[in-house]
């Protein structure tokens, strides 16, 4: 207990950083008395006297967090070939005939428990998870003329806490242009 008024009838405790695990609290009713205090200790002093049995079955219960954060994370594009990040964020540029992988990788101030990336509402991979970070993959990603493609990665963590991030991959063909040509 940080502070209490002497005035009032009630004292009000709240607790805080609770551990995880099942708890028995002990209650007993206080009351205030002065008449084990001198008579200066009186004029400066409040004195609480337990006044009743205490309880000692009363189940505090599991102490959930207060969790109230959704995860957070970041979506990488991966190139293959070249087993390389090209990129962190949302809006991607790619090439034709290239392969990549969109990588997601996300914290939980608790538990990230699921995963999910749809593309235009259909689930492509759904991903079960039970610690602080996850991930997942959607690799295979090849493309043979310019399109964009757009993918939403969609986690929850264990008290339905949602993030969900829009990708946009564009795939261009490159601009190629020959400076010079010499005859052998």
């Amino acid at each position: 207990m940080e502070y209490y008024d002497p005035t009032q009838e009630k004292i009000n405790v709240t607790l805080r950083d609770l551990p995880r695990e099942r708890l028995y609290t002990r209650l007993a009713a206080l009351t205030i008395t002065q008449e084990d205090l001198s008579a200066s200790q009186q004029k400066v002093l409040t004195l609480y006297k337990k006044s009743s049995p205490r309880s000692n079955q009363t189940v505090a219960g599991m102490q959930n967090l207060g969790d109230v954060t959704a995860p957070v994370g970041d979506i990488l594009l991966w190139r293959n070939m070249t087993n390389e990040a090209i990129n962190t964020g949302n809006t991607f540029q790619g090439y034709i005939n290239t392969t990549y992988t969109l990588k997601s990788i996300w914290t939980d101030n608790v538990i990230v428990a699921k995963m999910i990336i749809q593309q235009n509402g259909k689930t492509l991979l759904e991903k079960d998870n039970q610690s602080q970070t996850g991930t997942i993959e959607l690799g295979g990603l090849f493309f043979t003329g310019d399109t964009q493609q757009s993918y939403d990665f969609i986690t929850i963590d264990q008290n339905n806490n949602i993030t969900k991030e829009t990708v946009t991959l564009s795939i261009e063909t490159p601009d190629i242009e020959v400076m010079d040509v010499k005859k052998s």
